[in-house]
């Protein structure tokens, strides 16, 4: 298997898994018809700046996930798939984060079955299916916390970890703050109180 040939695996069954009663959906609950109503009217408006529902201010929620629905709205049509869009393509994101982290640091096989189990996951499938933030959230999350241990932890075969470059740090930064857009303080409080004391435990155990 050569180091091509999991990203297809991954993202295809990802992509038949995910689809999966995806089209034939309708929008449920309280916050999906808000978001996708915010992101349409957004689209009709031109205006991408202050989100309105019902002629109302709707600032009570970040601005991110409207973009991305508006954004699939503008591209696809407005439709319960465009919606749901920016979840799948995020849950899939995060999948491969995992790959890469398993196959980083540990062999091809266990990232394959760690992108696979994620995407299984019975939650991870609801949150994929449905028209809110929280998987784009995860997505960020994720990507941003790998690209720090990347920096900070030695990968197989290396006697050093890569170094958190200039481009590194400004990449991890953007995405600590897309997820600030995404849903709040949440977006970088949860990933540096998971990186922060990790950082600095690897530090005293080096000194």
């Amino acid at each position: 298997m050569n180091s091509r040939h999991p990203v297809f695996l991954v993202c295809a069954v990802s992509i038949a898994f995910l689809g999966v009663g995806f089209p034939a959906t309708p929008l449920w609950d309280e916050d999906e018809p808000r978001f996708a109503a915010i992101a349409e009217t957004m689209l009709t408006t031109g205006d991408w700046v202050v989100p309105r529902y019902n002629d109302t201010l709707a600032v009570d929620k970040p601005v991110l996930m409207h973009w991305c629905m508006a954004v699939c709205y503008a591209v696809f049509g407005v439709s319960e798939f465009s919606a749901r869009l920016p979840s799948v393509i995020a849950t899939l994101l995060t999948a491969l984060a995992l790959l890469r982290a398993g196959m980083h640091w540990f062999n091809t096989p266990t990232g394959v079955i760690a992108a696979l189990a994620y995407v299984g996951c019975l939650l991870v499938g609801i949150e994929s299916h449905a028209a809110t933030p929280d998987a784009i959230l995860t997505a960020l999350c994720t990507w941003a916390t790998l690209l720090v241990a990347e920096a900070i932890l030695p990968l197989p075969g290396r006697t050093a970890p890569l170094r958190m470059t200039v481009s590194r740090a400004a990449l991890v930064g953007g995405l600590l703050g897309l997820g600030v857009l995404c849903k709040g303080p949440i977006g970088f409080v949860g990933p540096l109180a998971v990186l922060m004391p990790w950082a600095w435990s690897i530090a005293v155990a080096d000194r």
